[in-house]
């Protein structure tokens, strides 16, 4: 085959065109399958992974019942273990809280009753109560049961400032009655 060139000399092409070179080069043909095996290896790669994603979210379903019990069988256990120390905290100062109430009926007067008592671990308790009429005596019948309450070991052991909140006459009907609060605050425990 001849080739017969008719342009000026600065013009014409000193050799073949890089396109031509490309179909000559054995290595580059390598080298374009190779990245054409790479993006297909790739590509079974990612559809490999979506199918193993569904599989285990098919799996993630069917075992979510499952776990909606296990989730509930760890929220009752933890529920039985607040229990538990609860339990062991009442146990060790419930003997303690039984001669404290034989304290309260032994030292509380005649015409006298609790219609209330609160106790907090950190504030301390309350104790509401009414007393009957006693032609003015009920005032220091009060008084002699806080008195009473600060001198007793049960009660003196935990708790300090037991004192009266309030106090106020109140009429039921066709009874007096003296409506009183009682509180103290906790003894500090001693640091160890």
């Amino acid at each position: 085959m001849l080739n017969i060139n008719l342009l000026p000399a600065n013009m014409q092409k000193a050799g073949p065109s890089s396109i031509e070179q490309f179909y000559r080069a054995p290595l580059l043909w390598v080298v374009l399958a190779g990245m054409i095996v790479w993006a297909v290896g790739l590509l079974g790669l990612v559809g490999y992974r979506h199918r193993e994603l569904a599989v285990l979210e098919g799996k993630v379903q069917e075992l979510a019942p499952q776990r909606a019990v296990v989730d509930q069988l760890r929220q009752f256990v933890e529920q039985l273990k607040r229990l538990q120390t609860a339990y062991a905290k009442l146990g060790s100062s419930g003997f303690e809280w039984s001669r404290r109430v034989d304290a309260m009926v032994e030292l509380t007067p005649d015409g006298m009753w609790f219609t209330d008592f609160t106790f907090d671990d950190k504030k301390g308790f309350s104790l509401e109560g009414l007393a009957m009429e006693r032609s003015g005596t009920e005032m220091g019948a009060i008084g002699r049961l806080v008195q009473d309450f600060q001198q007793h070991p049960s009660f003196s052991a935990k708790f300090k400032d037991i004192q009266i909140d309030s106090i106020k006459r109140v009429q039921d009907q066709d009874v007096e009655l003296v409506r009183f609060l009682i509180t103290g605050s906790l003894v500090e425990a001693p640091a160890s």
